[in-house]
């Protein structure tokens, strides 16, 4: 009983495997690990049968005929034979069949003539078939290889294009970080003199305010409240406080604006 039912688990097993073949490209890398950077463990020709074990990544676990396993590039796999295998397959038949046609035509001699003509006939209907068949698989190869060498193309180019904007990234930076540079420095020099004006002593900076008189004789007597309450709110506040204050409104608005360009021109991933 346990061996009935460990043969048909060993069946069920042998029908449930998924088989795969190499594309119509010449040769395919057999790698230890699902990436191409390193070195093949095996190259595989087209047409080479494979059993597929686990799929991870744009790759395929395979299993060789002669139980090799390691991953190779699902774009280089095909559930059908490729048109290569298919047409040294047709062509097989071809040359089974045009052996089979030969020897009909000696048995024409013989008393089964009217017979072997007749299989002749269908024979030579096989063969015009299989020709036919033959001419598209060609052709279907010849679009395969064209499809292959623009695909190589294609991906030199876009790793021209990822050095060269890589290139210009770099470059960006360094254009950048000198800009980013001159500013500090700037800043720095700016903080510097603020902090010499903060070393001078406030009996030095304070000056006396003095009485702001308005002798224009076009104001009205309305207007003279608010001269006044102007002239408290200004006489009320040492100068050099004034001073500082307006010093590090400046260096604000010129942060801002600095962020602005750099922004404008770097792009809004170079941030202060």
């Amino acid at each position: 009983m346990r061996l009935i039912i460990t043969g048909l688990l060993l069946i069920l097993a042998v029908t449930t495997t998924q088989a795969a073949y190499i594309t119509d490209k010449l040769v395919a890398g057999l790698y230890k690990e699902a990436k191409v950077t390193d070195k093949p463990v095996k190259a595989l020709t087209s047409g080479t049968p494979l059993e597929v074990v686990s799929r991870k990544n744009g790759f395929i676990k395979v299993r060789t005929s002669d139980g090799v396993i390691g991953w190779v590039e699902s774009t280089y796999l095909t559930d059908e034979k490729p048109a290569r295998s298919i047409l040294l397959d047709t062509q097989a038949k071809l040359s089974i069949l045009q052996k089979k046609l030969d020897k009909l035509s000696r048995l024409e001699k013989n008393a089964d003539a009217a017979k072997a003509v007749d299989e002749i006939a269908a024979l030579q209907e096989k063969l015009a078939q299989a020709q036919g068949k033959i001419s598209q698989l060609e052709i279907q190869l010849k679009a395969l290889r064209i499809s292959g060498d623009q695909l190589d193309e294609s991906r030199d180019l876009l790793e021209r294009e990822k050095k060269q904007l890589v290139a210009d990234m770099q470059k960006q930076n360094k254009v950048a970080s000198k800009a980013l540079e001159k500013e500090n420095a700037l800043l720095k020099k700016q903080i510097n003199q603020v902090r010499e004006i903060l070393k001078v002593p406030v009996s030095n900076a304070i000056t006396k305010p003095q009485k702001v008189e308005v002798v224009d004789s076009a104001v009205n007597q309305t207007d003279k409240p608010l001269l006044d309450k102007f002239t408290a709110s200004v006489s009320g506040k040492p100068l050099w406080m004034i001073a500082i204050a307006l010093l590090l409104l400046g260096f604000v608005a010129g942060y801002y604006v600095m962020r602005i360009r750099v922004q404008h021109r770097f792009g809004p991933m170079f941030r202060l």
